[in-house]
């Protein structure tokens, strides 16, 4: 494989997956340096082995076998004379986290969706042209007859809606798996 397009793909899967690793890794590291200090290394050991992994396979799940790794090692350190806990609870919060972030990102999907339907019609037109119609904000202009700027400006505050809708959906969903995952 070409290492330009080796690199893209590797890329492009760590992009789309990089939440369910943090996400297990988060339920055995508690603390957000030490979680992001285990994601840095295994984000690193996933690009060494990048070989190794089978186009076409979950990726997530094999970044989370290699990030189980470092969460390990950690915890052992930290917990050599505390309570260890047995394989099978460890699948069990492993398979929890893995749903999570399933679910979290079904939640950001359905967010975008309830965002979308509550946009007004025409800002809700003007998003379909650029992003089911393929149209560029100068081509959405003149079909339009908006001015350019005035144009730019909308679609901004359009994203900017919908980000802010998505984020406090998101964030609402966040609290509850918290929650839950406190009661185990």
């Amino acid at each position: 494989m070409h290492q330009d397009r080796r690199k893209q793909i590797f890329t492009r899967l760590l992009k789309e997956n990089q939440t369910r690793i943090r996400v297990y890794i988060r339920v055995f590291v508690p603390h957000c340096a030490d979680a992001d200090d285990i994601l840095q290394e295994a984000v690193l050991v996933m690009w060494q082995k990048f070989d190794t992994y089978v186009t076409g396979t979950d990726f997530a799940a094999w970044g989370i076998g290699i990030a189980r790794n470092f969460v390990m090692k950690l915890n052992q350190r930290r917990f050599d004379k505390r309570i260890k806990f047995s394989s099978d609870i460890v699948r069990l919060l492993e398979e929890t986290a893995v749903m999570d972030a399933d679910d979290r990102d079904d939640d950001r999907a359905q967010a975008v969706q309830q965002g979308l339907a509550r946009l007004s019609e025409a800002d809700a037109e003007l998003l379909a042209m650029k992003y089911k119609k393929g149209y560029t904000v100068v081509e959405i202009a003149r079909k339009t007859g908006r001015p350019l700027q005035g144009l730019y400006k909308a679609m901004a505050r359009i994203h900017k809606t919908l980000m802010r809708h998505v984020q406090t959906q998101v964030k609402a969903q966040d609290h509850g798996i918290e929650q839950r995952n406190r009661a185990l």
